[in-house]
């Protein structure tokens, strides 16, 4: 199932409260109705900081086919995103990655943001990250950006010139402890030699569709 990533940076004058609110509402509202999509997830950045990416938001998206997501990428609901994007960010980049099907509700995730050191070693990151999901009770999901895939941007909008090429997120069940859990990954993807510009950060899921 065709999935894409988007990162997001909020408006500098807005509150973390005010993006999150608009994002989550106003802009939501449109998004839903981009065709063919089958799950749209937004993960607000509450705690971890991005030093490296300035990311306040990820979102997720799914669609059915390679066809539809052509088709949104093109339709008017797409214009009317664009044109909302300015009210409430500064920066968007964003793009296709490698992934499987929409994974369950999860009230907070630690994600790994990182680019490559050597690109051929994806099976040593997923065996890292299964081995450290069970180490903090979590369950892992990991994404990879597609390099030959086209790169989202806008012209409004600052992109980052090097975005992640990794994002891998670890969703943690109510009770568990979110910042344990963040330190525990952040201690863990330190020791992958095939990662560099690493951001460990915290989000909170809403699941929009």
């Amino acid at each position: 199932m065709p999935k894409r990533i988007t990162y997001l940076t909020k408006r500098s004058d807005l509150s973390a409260e005010q993006f999150s609110a608009h994002w989550s509402t106003s802009h939501a509202a449109i998004a839903v109705n981009l065709p063919g999509i089958e799950s749209y997830r937004q993960n607000h950045v509450v705690g971890g900081g991005s030093s490296v990416y300035n990311v306040d938001g990820i979102v997720e998206l799914w669609f059915a086919n390679d066809e539809v997501v052509t088709a949104g990428i093109d339709s008017e609901v797409a214009d009317l995103l664009v044109e909302d994007e300015p009210r409430f960010l500064s920066g968007l980049v964003g793009g296709a990655v490698d992934s499987g099907a929409p994974t369950q509700y999860w009230p907070t995730k630690v994600w790994v943001l990182a680019r490559w050191t050597d690109q051929d070693a994806s099976d040593v990151l997923v065996a890292w990250s299964r081995r450290t999901a069970r180490g903090i009770g979590a369950v892992a999901a990991v994404n990879i950006v597609d390099p030959s895939g086209p790169q989202l941007t806008r012209e409004r909008l600052t992109v980052n010139p090097r975005p992640p090429q990794v994002a891998v997120c670890f969703g943690l069940e109510s009770g568990q402890d979110p910042e344990h859990a963040r330190a525990t990954v952040l201690r863990e993807a330190a020791r992958l030699d095939s990662l560099a510009d690493l951001d460990v950060l915290l989000a909170e899921e809403k699941v929009i569709v």
